[in-house]
């Protein structure tokens, strides 16, 4: 079955992220995804920097979002 979220928990769970960010160091998480980026675009272990980003606050979804400007995002390349 399809996951059917509702609106008004949509709505609670952006709220709660809302306030999650406006109390966490905005300084310390920038550092933390830039570290990531210039890490990424070489060939060392990311695993230990997810570890203190998501430590120092950072969401999984900017992680991602610094992986992407790294890497790029997948398409799968569909021959028919």
């Amino acid at each position: 079955p399809v996951l059917k979220v509702s609106p008004a928990l949509e709505k609670q769970q952006v709220s709660n992220l809302r306030k999650f960010k406006t109390k966490r160091d905005q300084k310390k998480v920038a550092q933390h995804l830039e570290k990531i980026r210039n890490v990424a675009a070489g060939d060392e272990n990311l695993i230990p920097l997810f570890v203190d980003a998501l430590e120092a606050k950072v969401t999984l979804g900017e992680i991602c979002l610094s992986l992407r400007q790294v890497f790029g995002t997948y398409r799968e390349n569909v021959t028919v």
